[in-house]
């Protein structure tokens, strides 16, 4: 389920920068997955480099975007 679900965090994103709660909840609209899931899924592929978190602080949230270096 995991490589599932990371795999649909790429085509969401796909491109353009989201914060958690916009992957969320278009992910819980289309797939209805838990959101624990999803957040837990997002922190993984932190981890292992496939998505940069960047701050922006107008928003006071952090931003994901795919890395394009991997």
């Amino acid at each position: 389920m995991t490589e599932e679900l990371e795999r649909k965090i790429r085509e969401v994103i796909s491109g353009r920068g989201m914060t958690s709660n916009d992957i969320i909840r278009e992910l819980i609209v289309k797939e209805g997955t838990n959101a624990e899931e999803i957040r837990q899924a997002i922190a993984d592929m932190v981890r292992k480099g496939e998505l940069i978190k960047k701050p922006d602080y107008d928003r006071k949230k952090f931003i994901f975007y795919l890395n394009q270096g991997t």
